[in-house]
């Protein structure tokens, strides 16, 4: 830093015939080392008030203001560092990509999720950034798979990891990395397309969603090969038949959006979430796709929460 400064000043003073002067600035080159900074500075003042000229020059001027910044480490309070993502870390930006596969580290595990991210604030990347992730602790986001898109809300941190290859002289070598700062995304919340009404709903195949309507259930039996005389061998309650329950998510303008396949006798539906949500207005995040809703060849296909990653009673913010 300081040096390359010091170094634009040799033709400055070479051309004046003030030896003392270049010597001193030789000098200050030849110590400029970590080990004797103050002697090279020094050596520079003695340069510069034999010929004061060089302070009022703008070489001169940048040399002293190199030579102030030196005894200050950083301020990275006032001023964070650039993240990869080219922006600063600690800045709430939005990104979107998939959710990778990728080993980070010697101690990584094989199925370790990354996210490969393409867009920060809605621009494109030249070329995806591989980066790992943390989901905030209070935040209200399902832990990713992979292959899935996102668009998420948070910052860029990180800190260092690793020990430094010196420390081995001191310790017992361990299975690491050699020290350096590593970058990771800190999730805040998951940005998903809303489904309020069927217009949303047309344009959100094969997506994750959150959906917001009422929930409806409807009690079913289904009938079974047993003998109908059958019981229980501990409850004597019969086996003859079997009750369960189909949902629709019902949208703001009637549209009914069914919760898992028609078609699916044994869903994951809960007499437990029946109870809690049934006729309430709730909040669901899941996978919407197009699933037939009767067995008939012919039969009307619908768009279908096929996957529930998450169901909690809606409240506006």
């Amino acid at each position: 830093m300081f040096g390359g400064s010091i170094a634009i000043l040799v033709p400055a003073i070479a051309q004046t015939s003030l030896t003392p002067s270049k010597t001193y600035l030789a000098n200050g080159l030849a110590k400029y080392k970590p080990d004797d900074l103050g002697g090279a500075f020094t050596d520079l003042d003695r340069a510069i008030r034999i010929d004061p000229q060089l302070a009022k020059t703008d070489r001169g001027k940048s040399a002293m203001s190199d030579k102030k910044g030196t005894t200050a480490a950083p301020n990275f309070t006032k001023q964070p560092p650039m993240g990869e993502l080219g922006q600063t870390l600690g800045k709430v930006i939005t990104i979107s990509g998939i959710v990778s596969q990728a080993a980070l580290g010697s101690k990584a595990d094989k199925f370790d999720l990354v996210l490969s991210i393409k867009t920060v604030n809605d621009r494109a990347l030249a070329k995806p950034i591989i980066m790992g992730f943390k989901i905030f602790e209070r935040a209200k986001v399902v832990p990713p798979i992979l292959g899935q898109t996102f668009r998420y809300v948070g910052y860029e941190t990180g800190g260092f990891v690793g020990i430094p290859a010196e420390a081995f002289k001191w310790v017992e070598p361990v299975a690491t990395t050699n020290h350096h700062f590593e970058s990771f995304y800190q999730i805040l919340h998951e940005d998903l397309p809303q489904i309020k009404v069927k217009a949303d709903l047309l344009k959100s195949k094969d997506r994750r969603v959150q959906i917001i309507g009422k929930y409806v259930s409807t009690p079913r039996q289904k009938s079974t090969k047993t003998n109908a005389n059958a019981v229980h061998p501990i409850s004597g309650e019969p086996l003859s038949s079997e009750s369960y329950a189909t949902v629709n998510i019902e949208l703001a303008d009637g549209t009914l959006v069914p919760l898992y396949s028609p078609l699916n006798k044994r869903s994951n539906i809960t007499w437990g979430e029946v109870k809690a949500f049934d006729g309430k207005l709730v909040s669901i995040v899941g996978l919407l796709a197009i699933e037939p809703i009767s067995p008939s060849i012919k039969a009307e296909s619908k768009m279908t929460i096929v996957r529930m990653d998450r169901i909690e009673l809606h409240q506006d913010r």
